[in-house]
């Protein structure tokens, strides 16, 4: 309580219009509170404004309780005038857009949950009745022009089959050798114990 007695005063200074956007952060520095983090100061600020309400909590409490819950954010989380202050004042906050990489994982977790569920089933009827269930719900969210996506692994096999043939590469070994010796001419010098190829020339 005496540093948020100490923090709330340069807090106020420091909020008042026209200052700059880094004057409490200079102001607490200044003052030996350079280490303090935002969220700290915001409690000790807040303790400072109902420092009466915190003493009066403090007295019901045990002295090993006050020892322990000495922390700003102990005393935030269990006092009940702050946690009540707390709770109003998140009431009145404008929802906040959750990110697409958070929605998707809260959707995965959901979707696991849901397949544990099947998974239990012993019944294969019932079993299936509820894939069945579970299909068709999540295809009506389509668009009834739009067909699912398909997979990565289905997407390249339709590719490859969409794709030209190269017969260059199509071709076997042997076909290659043989196509190699019928355009081209072999002729045997037995006194170098070699032989000559001489590609054919083709005519247009």
């Amino acid at each position: 309580m005496r540093v948020a007695r100490g923090v709330a005063p340069l807090c106020m200074l420091a909020d008042r219009p026209g200052m700059s956007r880094t004057a409490r952060k200079t102001f607490l520095k200044e003052n030996g509170y350079g280490t303090l983090n935002e969220a700290t100061v915001s409690r000790l600020v807040l303790m400072a404004k109902y420092d009466t309400a915190i003493r009066a909590w403090r007295d019901t409490l045990t002295e090993h309780k006050r020892d322990s819950w000495n922390s700003p954010t102990s005393i935030c989380n269990r006092c009940p005038k702050l946690r009540k202050v707390i709770a109003e004042a998140n009431k009145n906050k404008p929802p906040r857009n959750r990110r697409k990489r958070d929605l998707m994982l809260a959707v995965q977790s959901q979707l696991d949950k849901l397949f544990d569920l099947i998974a239990a089933v012993e019944d294969i009827d019932n079993r299936r009745a509820l894939i069945e269930q579970a299909t068709s719900s999540l295809t009506k969210m389509l668009p009834d022009d739009q067909p699912p996506t398909p997979s990565r692994k289905k997407r390249g096999k339709a590719k490859a089959a969409a794709e030209p043939v190269n017969d260059d590469f199509s071709k076997t070994a042997e076909q290659v050798v043989d196509e190699e010796r019928a355009t081209e001419t072999r002729i045997a010098i037995p006194a170098l114990g070699m032989v000559m190829r001489i590609p054919t020339v083709k005519s247009d």
